[in-house]
Order: C-alpha cells, then structure tokens, then sequence
C-alpha cells in the first residue's frame, strides 16, 4: 500500500496527511478486528475525561506560573526536551516512582544538559514521589485537540485534500475487502478531520512552548503520539530523537515507511534518529532501506541493566533450584492472545496437577488487559495451588523474570527481555509468532505448539537434561544481540556528542 508516492502526496502544508492519520487509522483497525475489545463503559469514558480535563487546567497552571523559574533563568546548558508517559514509571527500592527511560538520563547528564520534562497520565491516576522532575503535563498539550477534534468541521479546502486522501487509501485496499470496508466506515466517520485538527492544535501548543524554552533536542518514547511536537520542531531545525519503548520493526505499522519515502523525509513528522536496545533491532531497521545506519544507535535499556547486574546472566532459580523443587513459569498475557493462551494453560494446570508435575505458572497480566484480569482468575481460582495471576499494576515483571524457570509469551517484546535478563525462553505457537522468527531461527527460544510439549519441556528442566542445559546456554548467547550493555553511560554520550553537533551549527 505504501509503496504508492500518490499516498504520501496529499499534503497540508509542510506536511504530508497520510503519516498524521495513519496511527489512529491503525488503531482503529486493531480494535475492530484484531482485538475485537469492549469498549470502555460510559462511566469509565468519563472518569478517564475528568481526570484528563483536571490535569489540562493544572497543566495551564504550571505553564503560566510554576515554570517562570525555568523560562526565566539563565541557560548556560543546553536543555534537552523529554515527552513522557506516567506509564513508564516503576517503583523503586527506595520508595519513589523512576521513569524507565529518562531519569537514569536525567541524574546522569545533568553536568552537562538540563532535561525539561513533559509527562502525561493517559486519562490515569498521576503518582506523587517521582525520582527525577515532572515540569509540566502532557495533557497541557493534547487535551483541547481531543476535545475539540470531536466538533470540528474543516474548510472546504482541508476537506477536498481528506476526501482525496480518503478515496486513495480506499482504492489501494480493493483488495482487502474486510479491511477496507473497516476503513471505509472509519474515514466516513470523520477520523481523518480528527486526526488533523488534533494534530494541528497539539503542534500549535508545541510551537508556543518549544519557543520558550529553546530546547537543542526533543526526546520521545512513543514517536506517533507525538508527531504535533516533533513537526514543531522539524520547523525550528531542532532533532527529534525517539528512544525505543517495545517492538521497533519495518513491518509494524506504526514505524513502517517505505524505502523510497526516504527521499521525503523532511515531509514527515518523524524522528530523526531512533536510539534503540541493541543492534538486533537497529539492523531490522536498517534492512528495511527507509533508515540509515547513522540514524539508528543501538545504546541498551537502563532498567534492563539492573537486573542483569542482580542475576550475572544466568537464571537464579537454574543455578539454585533442588530437583525437588517446582518449576516456575511465567506467562506475560497479550490482549490479542487471550482467547487461545487461555484455554492452553488450563490444559496445562490439567495435566500438571492430574499427573502430580510440581510447576507453579505465574500469569503476569498486560497492562492493556486490565479489565481482563478476571478472565485469568478463573484459572487461579480452579488450580489455586498452581496459578498465580499477577495484576498489572502488581509484582514488576523484571523481578519475576527473575525468580522463574522459563518465561513464555506468544511474540511479545518480553520474550527478548527474558533472554537478556538471562531467564530460559519459550514461545508458544500461536498466530503472530512469525513476528520473533529470529528468535526461532537462532535457537535462542524453545517453540511450544501444545500443552503437552510444555509439560514435556517441565519434565526436562526438572531432571536437568541435555536439552535444559542447552537451552540455558543458548539463552546466554544471546542476551546482548538483542540489549546492549551499559545503557545509562551511552545514552549519556549519545545526546552529548548530538549537542556537541548541534552547537557547531549555531
């Protein structure tokens, strides 16, 4: 479909429609077919506005009186501009709320740069305690746009360029039949006016902003949720650069762009480097032509780092398990999974207890499937002595990695953090598992296509065989193909030697 330069030609401006519609379009899409989710309830639809609404207000408040101090003040650094997500966040050991991504940066680099921090809650409760500074609210950003966008009529010129576009997109899925008539609803309901106004009023934001503090770099973590700001910044000749937060790949719609659109680059609003865990995905990116080899650094993952530090790359429980002991599995849930995963692991919970095999599965449920969890409890509340169901905002999934045998996903980016943190492996064979082929390919994982083949892999760990142990070493090899080492120095680095270029400029 992209391969059509008719699709990126239709243009507002600077730049081209189809990038400022397409994440939402694909969202959309990934709701009504893929997930087939319920929508949230009216209540909940509220709450999630209320909370948005309350911090958009303290968000005014903060940019007009709280951040006289920052604007005012003398920079002698050069301030590097961070867009957050509250999600991100974890607890640490002593007590406060760390940004995975930006408060290692943040207590590190601080000798050289200041960091202007943006951060949105995502309609969530917004925690107190935080490591690192919180300047001001996403939702200051965002909020109006979404509001606004549910009202706007655009003018007959904005509309003749969205008929246009719309009638492209829908004539390059003709043969996609279920998709396009998806689609075709989707755009008859106005989405791709949404999309821009929404991206015309958050960009407006941002230019008033980016203007007052004068950043040399814009950071993001989720470069689609932010194309307004990195467009503001594209204007002003600042680099937008995105650190990699789950599954970077030229096949996944979000970060997917043609070779050829290369050459147009400065037509869209995207990074314009991306700092990614390690080579493994910088190369992926590489391969797909669209990005060069000196706009992808691979620099690690921070909180990665820790736990590779507490576990030296191997499994805690390998090396200290008694044969005696039980297994541990932990399975991290996908809300695309669930109507598979779920049926296969009471088979399993079935087996294992008729069959006395000493396992324990920990069902580590997505942050995604919160309005799931019960669907896994039953599992827990059949086989109580064998299933344990984490909630997502319980027990870090790092730490659990950490304290089980085997990990199992279906293609999850946590099956490469297993393998990392040193944790045995394994995928089960599902529809989407052709997305972490590589992983298959270099015998870095075990593939489990039925209930009973896990329990057989349960039988070989507890007995130490051959097989167990080669899986132990494969996963060792692996561990910084897929995370480099040493994130927080080089990420440190990186953003020193971009301002070093930038200030050549000047």
């Amino acid at each position: 479909m992209q391969q059509s330069k008719e699709l990126f030609a239709v243009s507002t401006g600077r730049w081209s429609l189809w990038p400022i519609i397409k994440g939402g379009l694909f969202a959309k899409l990934c709701w009504r077919i893929v997930k087939k989710h319920r929508r949230r309830t009216v209540f909940q639809q509220k709450t999630v506005i209320l909370r948005k609404a309350k911090e958009f207000a303290l968000g005014c408040f903060e940019w007009h009186f709280c951040l006289k101090s920052f604007k005012n003040q003398k920079k002698e650094r050069p301030v590097i501009m961070a867009f957050a997500h509250s999600g991100d966040r974890y607890k640490s050991e002593d007590g406060r709320y760390k940004h995975s991504f930006y408060d290692n940066i943040y207590e590190s680099g601080t000798k050289t740069f200041d960091m202007f921090i943006v951060e949105k809650t995502n309609g969530k409760k917004r925690l107190k305690n935080t490591v690192g500074p919180r300047h001001l609210r996403g939702e200051y950003f965002d909020f109006s746009g979404s509001i606004g966008a549910r009202f706007f009529k655009p003018n007959p010129q904005i509309q003749d360029k969205i008929v246009q576009l719309s009638e492209i997109i829908i004539s390059l899925l003709g043969g996609y039949p279920d998709i396009q008539s998806v689609v075709t609803d989707e755009l008859a309901s106005g989405l791709a006016a949404q999309r821009l106004y929404y991206f015309n009023q958050m960009k407006k934001r941002a230019d008033a902003v980016i203007e007052k503090i004068r950043p040399s770099v814009i950071l993001v973590t989720d470069s689609p949720s932010y194309y307004a700001v990195i467009a503001a910044a594209k204007e002003k000749n600042i680099p937008a650069i995105e650190i990699q937060h789950g599954d970077f790949s030229p096949i996944y719609p979000p970060f997917c762009w043609p070779a050829w659109a290369k050459d147009i680059k400065n037509r869209l609003p995207i990074p314009d480097k991306i700092i990614t865990f390690g080579k493994y995905w910088g190369d992926k990116l590489v391969e797909g032509g669209f990005w060069t080899p000196d706009e992808v650094a691979p620099l690690g993952k921070a909180r990665l780092d820790e736990f590779r530090r507490k576990n030296h790359g191997n499994n805690s429980n390998a090396r200290k398990r008694n044969k005696s002991d039980s297994i541990k599995l932990l399975f991290t849930t996908q809300d695309t999974t669930r109507e598979k995963t779920i049926p296969f692991f009471e088979k399993v919970l079935q087996i294992a207890s008729t069959k006395s095999i000493p396992l324990i599965l920990y069902i580590k449920v997505h942050q995604f499937e919160e309005n799931y969890v019960h669907l896994y409890k039953v599992l827990q509340n059949k086989y109580p002595d064998k299933c344990i169901v984490c909630h997502p905002n319980k027990k870090l999934l790092y730490d659990l990695m950490l304290e089980t045998d085997i990990h199992l996903s279906v293609y999850s980016t946590s099956l490469y953090e297993s393998i990392a943190i040193g944790t045995p492996t394994g995928v089960l064979d599902f529809d989407g598992r052709e997305g972490i082929v590589v992983l298959l390919r270099n015998n870095n994982v075990r593939l489990f296509a039925y209930p009973e083949d896990l329990i057989q892999g349960v039988r070989e760990a507890m007995d130490w065989s051959d097989w167990w142990q080669e899986w132990i070493k494969s996963t060792k090899k692996a561990k910084d193909y897929f995370f480099t080492s040493g994130a927080i120095e080089s990420h440190v680095n990186y953003l020193n030697n971009i301002l070093l270029s930038e200030s050549r400029l000047l």
